[in-house]
């Protein structure tokens, strides 16, 4: 059984760790053009990179947001150079993104980052037992099942319960 200290500790733990994520992800960053893309820019790149024969709808999807947000930072993503929309030879209302080669190279930057950083954390958990990995996977999918529900949560009356 979990102590209440040993919860409350994992959750201070948790708020941290998502508060430095957020902060990292404030952060603009230069892939060697001088442009600075957000790290929504550079998320929609890296799914456009990855899935290129996705349709703006799709990659809206993927990225947990609106269609109408996926268009207006493809639109400063294309003013900046780094795709540009294709429309599909079977029907002229499905559209897909090209990167272009400044959006591959921010594809590149961010794949590269991405190895970097899964290599280095591979690095730290490689002496867990398997057991301990996978317990800190059960308490991540606990929280992701909190964070779902936790608008609601949060705007329940304490006195409706």
């Amino acid at each position: 059984m979990t102590s209440p200290e040993s919860f409350s500790d994992l959750t201070d733990l948790l708020i941290r760790v998502i508060h430095q994520a957020v902060d990292i992800e404030k952060h603009p960053v230069d892939v060697g053009y001088g442009d600075v893309l957000s790290a929504s820019e550079i998320h929609l790149i890296d799914i456009a990179g990855r899935y290129p024969k996705e349709k703006l709808s799709e990659i809206a999807t993927r990225l947990g947001i609106t269609k109408g947000a996926v268009t207006q930072m493809v639109q400063k993503l294309e003013e900046k150079g780094y795709v540009k929309r294709v429309r599909s030879t079977e029907s002229k209302k499905t559209v897909y993104l090209d990167l272009t080669s400044k959006g591959m190279q921010a594809f590149r930057w961010h794949t590269d980052l991405h190895s970097r950083l899964q290599a280095d954390f591979l690095k730290e958990i490689s002496d867990m037992p398997e057991e301990q990995i996978e317990g800190a996977i059960s308490i991540l999918r606990c929280y992701e099942k909190i964070l779902q529900r936790s608008m609601e949560i949060r705007d329940k009356s304490p006195d409706s319960e």
